[in-house]
């Protein structure tokens, strides 16, 4: 890829105010009279579907007949807005992601209005596509990731962290510690933060841990999605078959979006393939056969493979299975 193609985000040109509307989005362009329902609207919609209301991360809100989801919660942050606000102006021909509306911050809860995207999650219809769509997908995802790859920081501020220089915001730190997941200005320093989590309770050993070596300190820095689960590829089915049956593939191609890109940010080069993984069936055919051929997994082959002595035991691994070790010993 040649240094034209790249496109750098420069976090403060972002929108950031707790209260952004973007009236030339679809939304507001299709029918310039539409408004946004409040917050207060949204908690009463939830509220009268529930006994037992969650707060950090309640279950979207959606308007059918307005094309329009709310993602909202205590958890939800601004970041994964400006990340779709990004996305969608500067990669919208390469990359598909929900249109962002607005966001609000109300009472501590951040709302984020947005697309609702028309398709079916891939989790739910993998077992019926055909080989050959399955490759079709994964070539399609492929691109899509090299073009997310595209994105770059200013080589003067380089970090890890969300996409406007905060905290990274993956779930495996978000029961680890009290401390947020930076931002930090090197690989090296994340990863000495990331090793240090959750050692046993009362140990006064301050001896490097044996598979803090295996963790790549001279990792590129990159934009990751970071949870690339079936679950968050939604595909669209642009007709009806004869028997009234869903079509996945016409001759313009199968429509593929991206959601959920509230784990999203700048990290070490290798976390989009360990995370792809890590949320994948262990042992399954979308982990083993599919992943690596749109995810970049060569750090997690055999050329990696360590032998290392613990508790007395000898033990042999990839650079995941290290990952892995301090991934499991947060609990997750």
């Amino acid at each position: 890829m040649s240094s034209q193609d790249d496109i750098q985000i420069v976090p403060s040109s972002l929108p950031s105010n707790p209260s952004e509307t973007f009236y030339d989005s679809s939304y507001f362009t299709t029918n310039p009279n539409r408004e946004l329902p409040s917050p207060s609207e949204i908690r009463d919609r939830y509220n009268a579907t529930t006994e037992f209301p969650a707060f950090e991360r309640p279950p979207p809100v959606m308007f059918p007949d307005r094309g329009l989801l709310v993602k909202w919660g205590t958890e939800v942050s601004i970041a994964e807005g400006q990340c779709l606000y990004f996305l969608k102006r500067n990669l919208s021909s390469e990359i598909n992601v929900p249109e962002i509306f607005a966001w609000r911050q109300d009472n501590g809860f951040t709302f984020l209005y947005m697309e609702l995207v028309d398709g079916k999650q891939l989790d739910a219809v993998w077992d019926d596509v055909s080989e050959d769509e399955r490759d079709d997908i994964c070539q399609s995802l492929k691109k899509m990731i090299s073009s997310l790859r595209r994105l770059k920081q200013d080589p003067k501020d380089r970090y890890i962290g969300n996409i406007s220089r905060g905290p990274s915001k993956d779930v495996i730190f978000s029961s680890s510690s009290t401390l947020a997941a930076g931002p930090f200005m090197t690989v090296r320093g994340f990863h000495d933060w990331f090793t240090s989590l959750r050692r046993p309770e009362g140990s006064r050993d301050r001896s490097p841990d044996p598979f803090r070596a295996h963790l790549i300190d001279d990792s590129d820095i990159v934009f990751t999605h970071g949870d690339l689960h079936p679950s968050n590829i939604m595909i669209s089915y642009p007709r009806k078959g004869d028997n009234g049956n869903d079509i996945l593939k016409e001759d313009s191609g199968l429509v593929l979006t991206i959601i959920d890109w509230h784990q999203s940010g700048w990290l070490p080069e290798y976390w989009e393939g360990c995370k792809a993984r890590w949320t994948a069936e262990v042992g399954s055919s979308w982990s083993e056969i599919y992943l690596p051929k749109f995810v970049k997994m060569d750090m997690l082959g055999p050329e990696l493979v360590f032998k290392i002595n613990v508790y007395d035991r000898d033990l042999e691994g990839t650079h995941y299975d290290a990952w892995n070790w301090f991934v499991l010993r947060l609990g997750m």
